[in-house]
């Protein structure tokens, strides 16, 4: 056996500390690289700063975790290495750069003694990850099929940190994320009959993504110091989207396709005013929730928050996003009725007014006489539905362009109902089925459940519908578990923002610039609520038998 200051014992302690500071450098510096070639300016302070954040959690996870950190480190460096060799030459001068900045801040913090514990930098790097989901874009990288953003290497990061971190411990995996997981390999048994096998990949990896997020935010989410972390984070990087959204409306700038009535469609970083809608729509109800939930000194703040991304959202004039917001609102008051009755108890009155109200209306044949002769014939199958979208689109191409979609889906899905197209395929396929005058690539079928069953049969509808309603029952539960603590505004939040999401993918498709994470954290955060609750049960049962 060797002792521990002999050679031998030096390089294998030195060993996982020095491999994941190479990943660490690998990682970020392929952004380096990408920062110093095409984007320019302020931003190329960034891949030293990240780097440095990395390399100081892979020193310090590396002394902690030395043994546990071997294989995860050698796997991570492995397929750094690979992509890195891609990526050459352009990429060694991100490296150097990274790894002087890494050099210079972990040296700083060893010698201050302040270096962060990997459970403190898992959590800051997950919360990272989260909140640089709509800022993804600023640089991203081409590999394959995919493109890989920052939300991404950050996300990429905590993962290697975390396992390094934790050992040889048992991880719990919910089973919500094996469920995805399950998804994911469906889609990609679709690739056999798919027009185009790397669209297929690109979904896989996506929802594969998305399942390794619940584990990972299921875990770092135990802990309340990373609760706070993230809301903070998060926090920030809302304010901050809805106020380039409402910037761009102010100044008008924009491209004039979002001119509507003389005012700019707001899109912020996503491009396009309905996923900016959307990600703003799945983060109100937790400013709603915190606004009814926090101490009365902080409420003025928190409400102004709101009402900033509710006007940034508005603007929008994203309808899916609407209804998203219409939806959560009412949901996050409906559960929070035992801190706001009377508007609970409003809420509940109004939803059942508007039920018996609209379905008096469809019953007396309101619906059938406020339709459009076209739709009426195409309702009552006197004529095709592409016939009478093609009478109709001048006066409102938006729905029109929708509906155009929902039958383009349709007679996809008919063509393969039990495999589909192939998943992500639906632009590849799309000109097969389509018709005049909607003939541009939209990308996906505005309609999620609709849009699954065309690229991946029904199969994956109904899993998808299944995944759904799980998600949702979970966020109900976890709001139950967190009744009377602290966090029980997180989670009346979380119930709203999946309720969001399940109703603005009736018309769109959120699963796009990363924000399955979001999805994830939703997913996450209901399993930290359910296993700090059995925790706590624990320690009761313990102390009451002492």
């Amino acid at each position: 056996m060797l002792s521990r200051t002999s050679p031998g014992a030096l390089v294998s302690a030195w060993t996982p500390q020095l491999l994941l500071a190479l990943a660490a450098v690998v990682v970020s510096g392929l952004y380096g690289a990408l920062a110093a070639a095409e984007l320019g300016g302020v931003l190329n302070v960034a891949p030293p700063v990240l780097g440095a954040v990395l390399a100081a959690a892979a020193w310090w996870t590396a002394q902690d975790r030395a043994r546990g950190l071997r294989w995860p480190a050698a796997a991570a460096v492995a397929a750094l290495l690979a992509v890195a060799i891609v990526q050459a030459p352009p990429a060694l001068l991100g490296m150097a750069l990274v790894a002087l900045g890494g050099v210079v801040v972990v040296g700083g913090l060893r010698i201050a003694g302040k270096l962060p514990d990997a459970r403190t930098t898992t959590a800051a790097l997950a919360a990272a990850a989260v909140a640089l989901v709509p800022f993804r874009g600023l640089g991203e990288i081409a590999l394959g099929p995919s493109v890989v953003g920052l939300s991404d290497f950050a996300l990429g990061a905590a993962l290697v940190v975390w396992i390094g971190g934790r050992g040889r411990g048992r991880i719990e995996i919910p089973r919500l994320a094996l469920a995805i997981a399950l998804f994911a390999a469906w889609l990609s048994i679709t690739g056999v009959l798919a027009l185009d096998p790397a669209p297929v990949l690109k979904e896989t990896i996506k929802w594969l993504q998305v399942a390794v997020a619940v584990v990972l935010l299921a875990d770092v989410l135990r802990h309340a110091d990373a609760r706070i972390v993230v809301a903070w984070l998060v926090g920030i990087a809302v304010a901050a989207e809805a106020a380039v959204g409402l910037a761009q409306a102010i100044t008008g700038i924009g491209p004039a396709a979002f001119n509507v009535g003389g005012l700019i469609r707001s899109f912020g970083t996503f491009e396009q005013p309905n996923p900016f809608g959307g990600y703003l729509g799945l983060h109100l109800p937790w400013l709603l929730a915190g606004a009814i939930y926090v101490r009365r000194s902080r409420r003025p703040w928190i409400a102004a928050l709101w009402l900033l991304v509710l006007v940034a959202l508005v603007i929008s004039r994203s309808r899916g996003a609407w209804i998203g917001m219409i939806g959560s609102t009412a949901v996050v008051l409906l559960a929070a009725m035992p801190r706001v009755r009377v508007l609970g108890a409003t809420t509940a009155a109004l939803i059942v007014a508007g039920f018996l109200a609209f379905a008096g209306w469809q019953l007396t044949g309101g619906l059938e006489r406020a339709l459009p002769d076209p739709a009426r014939a195409a309702v009552e199958g006197r004529t095709e539905v592409r016939d009478a979208l093609r009478i109709v689109v001048h006066d409102d191409f938006a729905i029109s362009e929708r509906l155009a979609q929902w039958e383009t889906g349709w007679r996809m899905f008919m063509s393969a109902p039990l495999i589909g197209v192939g998943a992500g395929n639906y632009d590849e396929a799309y000109s097969r089925f389509n018709f005049e005058p909607f003939l541009q690539f939209p990308g996906h079928a505005h309609n999620i459940y609709l849009n699954f069953a065309a690229e991946a049969g029904l199969p994956a509808a109904v899993a998808f519908l299944a995944l759904s309603v799980w998600a949702i029952w979970r966020c109900v539960r976890a709001v139950q578990w967190a009744r009377g603590t602290p966090w029980e505004w997180a989670t009346i939040g979380a119930l709203g923002g999946i309720v969001a999401f399940s109703l603005h993918n009736l018309v769109d498709s959120l699963f796009v610039n990363g924000m399955g994470l979001v999805f994830a954290l939703f997913i996450g955060l209901s399993y930290a609520i359910e296993w700090d609750r059995r925790r706590r049960r624990v320690r009761g049962v313990a102390g009451a038998a002492t």
